[in-house]
């Protein structure tokens, strides 16, 4: 399962402008000595721990452990920061998964999204020649120069258009795809090591799942003409009274250009700085549950992106949602086997039905057919208790205060272990979900609010 850590919205630096590069030899140099420092600091922690060995409280040892994952964030984050690019985008989402990476190293790659070097005049003037043959202040009546937001592999630019249309122009970095597939090939390289070196990560298959679905999700990114595709389906089928969603406007929009309405609008953390009242955290908070179980279960169709930046708080009680880059379909059969999957570990989240937990797992294809009843209660249960009833959490009552949400269990290496030897796969729509769902979660808990959780898909059937 997955738990996003407080992600940021996006912002520009404003750090010298520089064009991505996508030398190969450069950026596997930077990954080759991220890995050699990496391991000798893990060997310093080693040792440092050794000569501090007994006589330390259960709590100094935690946050030494803290401590510890974060220095290796540091340096995993520093290297992600030198190679810019797509590996910023992958910081960002790797920073998001609990099941992968511990949460000190996900605290320190929660960072990156303020590190986004805004593209100069120029290379702004390039991309528009590439895809029309015109520079920006030829199309549009107005054109701001200096971009007000970054998006996942762009940045965004306000501006006029010749009909008085106050828009927003999307302009993808240029060179962003020539990179992705060297980037996570030593990703996955340092990663795969540190798997097999430490106690920081699960198996390498675990980590390879993850960061399949990663390399996937970018390379889709990069389609703008798919990102408006989704936009436009999105707004003819989720958008409403509360949610707006903005328009696409196809003349203005390409591969690498997307230009949209321009909403008026407080991302959450500016949202927040004006101390709303408890009434209104509720109202959103609750437009936000509402959507995303509608899309799941209704439309099979979900926003799979979830940080605040993608979340507009509008005046008129509107939320505007944003970036639709990161989207995932469902099948009919996954969405029902999540909803049987979540409604038995809430009827039985007290007094387990096991053979049905295990039943639900099997059908999902997470676990073998193999399974015996008697090894799953033996070896596996244990461990999945304390994250089955993390994910339910929410779902036991019919009103839910966010504001209490509990941290997600940890897992030691040894028992990841063992859990990993029973998994006869992670599906891709899986991860989807999960990020999606506990991405979700994690901004009704910055939002503080209180939620009727209660509804007609994820609920006990005793």
């Amino acid at each position: 399962m997955l738990d996003p850590q407080d992600n940021c919205t996006e912002t520009l630096s404003m750090a010298k402008t520089q064009k991505i590069s996508s030398s190969k030899i450069k950026r596997a140099a930077i990954t080759g000595a991220t890995a050699v420092k990496i391991g000798a600091k893990i060997a310093q922690q080693k040792g440092k721990r050794l000569l501090q060995r007994g006589g330390r409280s259960a709590e100094q040892m935690a946050a030494q452990q803290l401590a510890d994952e974060q220095q290796i964030g540091k340096l995993l984050f520093s290297a992600l920061g030198q190679l810019r690019g797509t590996a910023l985008k992958v910081s960002q989402l790797l920073s998001m998964e609990a099941d992968l990476l511990p949460e000190g190293i996900r605290q320190e790659l929660a960072k990156s999204c303020y590190q986004v070097t805004p593209l100069n005049r120029a290379h702004v003037n390039k991309v528009f020649m590439q895809e029309f043959q015109q520079g920006p202040n030829d199309i549009f009546q107005q054109f701001s120069a200096k971009a007000f937001a970054a998006a996942s592999l762009g940045q965004v630019h306000s501006g006029i258009t010749p009909a008085d249309e106050q828009v927003a122009i999307k302009i993808q970095y240029p060179g962003i795809g020539a990179s992705i597939k060297s980037d996570m090939q030593m990703l996955r390289a340092v990663l795969h090591t540190l798997s097999l070196t430490t106690k920081l990560l699960p198996e390498k298959s675990v980590v390879t799942a993850v960061m399949d679905v990663i390399e996937q999700q970018l390379y889709k990114e990069l389609d703008y003409q798919l990102e408006a595709e989704n936009g436009r389906w999105f707004a003819q089928h989720l958008s409403s009274e509360k949610i707006v969603i903005p328009q696409v406007l196809e003349q203005y929009s390409s591969t690498k250009i997307l230009t949209t309405s321009l909403l008026q609008g407080l991302h959450l953390q500016e949202w927040l700085l004006t101390n709303p009242s408890q009434q209104q955290r509720n109202f959103y908070g609750q437009i936000i549950f509402d959507s995303f179980m509608h899309s799941a279960f209704e439309l099979h169709k979900l926003h799979a992106d979830p940080h605040p930046g993608n979340y507009l708080f509008m005046d008129n009680n509107q939320l505007g949602l944003l970036d639709f880059g990161c989207v995932r379909t469902f099948s009919k059969e996954f969405c029902s086997n999540i909803s049987s999957l979540m409604s038995t570990f809430v009827a039985h989240s007290k007094a387990w039905d096991t053979h049905s937990v295990l039943q639900a797992y099997q059908t999902q294809g997470i676990l073998s057919a193999q399974l015996q009843l008697d090894e799953f209660n033996q070896e596996l249960l244990p461990l999945l208790d304390p994250v089955i009833n993390w994910v339910i959490e929410p779902f036991k009552e019919q009103q839910f205060d966010f504001s209490q949400r509990s941290s997600y269990p940890k897992m030691d290496l040894a028992s990841a272990k063992v859990s990993a030897k029973y998994l006869n796969a992670i599906p891709k729509d899986q991860i989807y979900f999960d990020r999606s769902l506990f991405g979700m979660m994690q901004i009704l808990k910055q939002l503080g609010a209180v939620v009727n959780t209660s509804n007609q898909w994820i609920k006990a059937n005793d």
